[in-house]
């Protein structure tokens, strides 16, 4: 079946197979028209809407078939476009048909006059076309999972890449601003491109089996798709090009709970209070040893100083508010934290051993004795009562703050437990280990629930989407790998550059954003998946002037 509208969107055409007839209904008098149909898998309204192209003598991937003429009314004889190949495409200024494939061709004809202005030659057998917004320039799609852009006027093929692993290709389309192109296919993958050089943005996992359409919403922030899995997914793919660029970041970003502010400390100690739509630094304090975060009203931020004094600093004006006193530094220190409201300052050391002072709380360091090897990883949860630790002895563990108590011990991993995060309601915990897994454990226990295989080059950072739906992980490669937690499978990847370092993931509190610092210390800023959707987003890319 195949279905179309004219360019007001008050009548719908559709092509049936069962038996073959052509219908067309009237949205807006609810008037049905049918006429005798040709079974065609494609059909498609004149820019003027009083016609209809439609391919006769069509099989799959038929390259000779032509295309039809007929009157939108369904009365009146048809008009066979003879050497035209079945499938028919017009340009946005409604003065271009491109129809196909005639062999391995398309033919561009002028519109309405239907003269042969011309061959796109060695197109191979093409499943789809689709026109740049500014109708200049014209992506394709084939059967043996070719790519391509071609130039309109000149006839000359532009780019061209294999794809898709060289299955079919159902389905090619130009977001509406023309920056980007989506494609789908027989991999039961959707795909996104730059158009000017066929870098692939992104690839969205998610469909059971191949992939029929993609289509983008008019502000191109979201993309539908649909295949023969029998599911249509929604995908946020909002984008906006890089604004301002920071790197050399030495620490998890910290967002206020507003999402209004973005903390970042850099390798010299310095830290930026950055506007996390702009990306522009609105503050900068420090030097400073360690980040801890934003108060919960989000009036102030607490950072470590390098002379062992905590303090609070307000961001509309960036005066000090408070000062404390930290406890001695431990030997041999090979992790810290502070806790964003600065009331814990915990150590990890190479003995194991994992120490934890409170500010103000007048007594010395509590030692938290577990661990049998060095301490790599620390986290505070949501509410600052429970630790997590992760370890070189490949365990993860769970710790009361207020008493010291050890709650649950986490075992599985096969090397170092580099990555620790809670859940948003704390009833799931992630780690992450150089075993290139991310696993989920219940707190109450340390029962294991899942194991998340596959990252390339060991996992540096997990972090939960604020629904609790979507678990992040950031790989040693720079890829950045989502996870729906209730299908319990890959959901999308983010490729990225590798670098020297450990990467990092925070996401908002309300879900706006995800803050990613690749291994190499660059911070881009995506908008965070929404529902089961792992897009790109818009992305804000932090390195140096």
């Amino acid at each position: 079946m195949a279905m179309t509208r004219d360019a007001a969107g008050r009548r719908l055409a559709l092509e049936l197979d069962q038996p073959p007839q052509t219908v067309v209904l009237d949205r807006d008098t609810g008037r049905w028209l049918s006429g005798p149909g040709r079974g065609s898998p494609t059909l498609v309204f004149s820019p003027e809407g009083d016609r209809l192209l439609r391919g006769v003598g069509m099989i799959l991937f038929e390259t000779n078939a032509v295309t039809e003429i007929l009157p939108a009314d369904l009365n009146g004889v048809p008009q066979t476009l003879e050497g035209s190949g079945g499938r028919a495409w017009f340009a946005p200024d409604g003065r271009v048909l491109v129809t196909g494939p005639w062999g391995d061709a398309l033919r561009l004809w002028s519109w309405p006059e239907l003269q042969l202005r011309g061959d796109l030659a060695e197109a191979g057998t093409v499943m789809q076309a689709a026109f740049h917004p500014a109708g200049k320039r014209l992506a394709t799609v084939t059967r043996h999972g070719r790519l391509q852009v071609w130039d309109v006027q000149t006839q000359r093929r532009l780019l061209e890449r294999p794809t898709h692993n060289g299955g079919v290709i159902w389905s090619v389309a130009f977001s509406p601003d023309g920056r980007r192109l989506a494609t789908a296919g027989n991999d039961q993958t959707v795909r996104l491109w730059d158009p000017d050089t066929l870098e692939e943005l992104r690839t969205l996992r998610g469909h059971q089996s191949e992939v029929w359409t993609a289509i983008w919403t008019p502000d191109g922030r979201q993309l539908v798709s649909a295949g023969k899995d029998a599911s249509i997914r929604l995908w946020e793919v909002a984008h906006e090009p890089p604004r301002r660029e920071w790197s050399e970041l030495a620490q998890t970003p910290e967002f206020s709970p507003d999402e209004r502010w973005l903390a970042v400390r850099q390798r010299d100690g310095t830290v930026m209070v950055l506007d996390p739509f702009t990306g522009e630094a609105r503050r900068q304090v420090g030097p400073a040893l360690e980040l801890g975060g934003f108060s919960a009203d989000g009036l102030t931020l607490s950072l470590l100083r390098s002379d062992r004094v905590v303090e609070w600093r307000r961001l509309d004006n960036g005066l000090l508010v408070q000062t404390a006193p930290a406890p001695p530094e431990p030997p041999a220190t090979t992790a810290r934290r502070l806790s964003p409201s600065g009331r814990w300052l915990i150590h990890g050391t190479e003995e194991g051993t994992v120490w934890v002072g409170k500010m103000g709380g007048g007594s010395a360091a509590r030692h938290l004795v577990g661990h049998r090897q060095r301490v790599i990883s620390l986290e505070v949860s949501p509410d600052e009562r429970r630790l997590l630790s992760g370890s070189l002895d490949l365990t993860s563990r769970l710790w009361d703050l207020e008493t010291g108590q050890e709650l649950a011990v986490f075992v599985g991993h096969q090397m170092s437990v580099s990555a620790l995060a809670f859940a948003p309601d704390q009833g799931v915990i992630a780690t992450g280990s150089w075993d290139d897994t991310a696993r989920l454990w219940d707190p109450v226990g340390g029962t294991p629930r899942a194991v998340f295989s596959g990252h390339p080059g060991s996992v540096h950072a997990v972090a939960f989407a604020p629904d609790g739906r979507t678990l992040a992980a950031l790989s040693g490669s720079g890829e950045l790998r989502f996870w729906n937690l209730a299908m319990g499978r890959e959901a999308g990847v983010l490729p990225g550059p590798a670098g020297e370092g450990t990467g990092r993931l925070r996401f908002s509190s309300a879900g706006r954003w995800l803050a990613v610092v690749r291994p190499g210390g660059t911070l881009t800023l995506l908008l965070a998946p929404r529902e089961d959707t792992k897009p790109e987003a818009r992305r804000l890319d932090i390195a140096p002037d």
